[in-house]
């Protein structure tokens, strides 16, 4: 039975309660300093010195309570607000025991196939075909079942699939040796790309709407001016708080200034300083092909900020906010890089937006919402935005007097497979919500 800890519950429970409702006539003093053990506050900082909470005054104590439910109220904020963006709900990490059990499954039907085949001394058994069709059949129904709508979405059948496969590749790579020749890993190998193909339809429609999607934000493409977003996120990583209650701030700042993944600022990334205050060693790549190694390679930063960025890094660890793979290992950075999401987006996302009203200039006339394709309304003011900013500043801060091309600085820069799709991607979406028009006076900044 999982234990319940009485100050996060304490801290869900007054984190409903505004900074004027605690300042009010219905609570005392002597409340505020019972509120405050509850939620976990034994000492204040008043004017640099440290004060017990039975000394603290009500101003002290109410601030103080506030600040700490600020989570616990971004929480409740955000779920309030949150819908899918396919309008489904559903996501196959929510449902480890249906991929499991359909990974288990055709595991064991490939296991027998391939011991069969050895059995018989051939090279291949019409028994193969066996196995991909219901494969198909099979996660379909599951994933319907799944959506509250009867059918899935294309990218929900994609994200199942590669989930399922991913832990039938795991469970092969455990009994490869038991095989000659590495016989069953061959066999895993031919039954993955039969099921890429059983589902190129899914996969071809899934493009056509990632590209029609792309084009309509294109076409709604709004200009910013981002001078103060840079000079706000500079000022968050070389003055660090002493409060670990802004750690929104600094990790955004990161993002900010560097154009990494949320994902890997939380989790995966590790940053080591070279020989210049404006490039840092960039380590912990996500979002590459699964079997295709990421070594670490040099980025720009944005303010001449690589040192500071470093310490960041380091006081969000030491902070507990951010969650360290236990190897570099594909299937642990992703472990972690999962929970890391779970226990951080959530605040990140709202923060992200109050940093975008707050720091970044719209054109007159502009706003930072479009309709979609499919008429739903999207709001811009997201995580992914900053890594848009960086990727349009970032080549002709460091690389206009190169003799480099734009799309292989962005590939390389903003951490893009060589693929041909991954190289279309990255040059056709990091302009896709956003035109940044100040890069000069960025430039004159730097």
């Amino acid at each position: 039975m999982m234990t319940i800890d009485p100050i996060t519950e304490a801290r869900k429970q007054y984190a409903d309660y505004s900074l004027e409702t605690l300042l009010g006539k219905d609570f005392k003093t002597i409340d505020l300093r019972a509120i405050a053990y509850k939620v976990g506050i034994s000492k204040i900082n008043r004017d640099g010195k440290t004060i017990i909470v039975n000394t603290a005054r009500k101003e002290e104590l109410a601030k103080a309570i506030y600040d700490a439910c600020s989570d616990a109220r971004i929480a409740k904020t955000v779920k309030a607000q949150e819908t899918d963006d396919e309008g489904e709900g559903i996501n196959p990490t929510l449902y480890e025991e249906d991929v499991n059990k359909l990974a288990e499954k055709y595991y064991k039907g490939l296991h027998s196939y391939t011991i069969n085949c050895l059995r018989e001394n051939v090279a291949f058994s019409p028994e193969f075909f066996t196995l991909v069709a219901p494969f198909r059949e099979e996660l379909l129904a599951t994933v319907d079942d799944r959506s509250p709508s009867g059918k899935a979405s294309n990218n929900t059948i994609s994200n199942w699939k590669s989930q399922v496969l991913k832990q039938i590749e795991n469970l092969v790579k455990q009994h490869s040796s038991e095989f000659p020749d590495d016989r069953l890993l061959a066999e895993f190998k031919g039954f993955y790309r039969s099921v890429q193909a059983a589902f190129q339809v899914e996969r071809k429609e899934k493009t056509a709407q990632s590209n029609v999607a792309i084009k309509t934000r294109q076409n709604n493409t709004i200009g910013i001016k981002v001078l103060p977003l840079f000079d706000w996120a500079k000022s968050q990583v070389v003055n660090l708080p002493e409060s670990p209650a802004r750690w929104r701030e600094v990790a955004i700042a990161i993002m900010v200034l560097t154009g990494r993944r949320q994902s890997e600022v939380m989790s995966s990334a590790k940053f080591e300083p070279t020989d210049t205050d404006s490039h840092l060693i960039f380590s912990g790549q996500l979002k590459r092909h699964a079997d295709e190694g990421v070594d670490a390679y040099e980025i720009p930063v944005i303010g001449h900020t690589a040192y500071a960025l470093v310490e960041a890094m380091k006081w969000l660890e030491a902070n507990n906010k951010r969650i360290i793979p236990d190897d570099n290992t594909l299937e642990n950075i992703q472990k972690a890089a999962k929970k890391a999401h779970d226990n951080f987006s959530k605040y990140l996302s709202q923060m992200a937006e109050k940093v975008c009203t707050n720091y970044i200039v719209l054109d007159e006339g502009d706003n930072w919402e479009y309709t979609d394709e499919k008429g739903k309304v999207k709001d811009r003011r997201k995580s992914h935005l900053f890594r848009q900013i960086y990727g349009q500043v970032v080549y002709p801060v460091f690389y206009a007097d190169s003799n480099r091309k734009l799309a292989q600085v962005l590939i390389e820069v903003m951490g893009h497979s060589d693929t041909p799709s991954s190289r279309s991607f990255a040059f056709s979406n990091y302009d896709s919500d956003i035109e940044v028009r100040d890069i000069e006076a960025i430039k004159q900044a730097q």
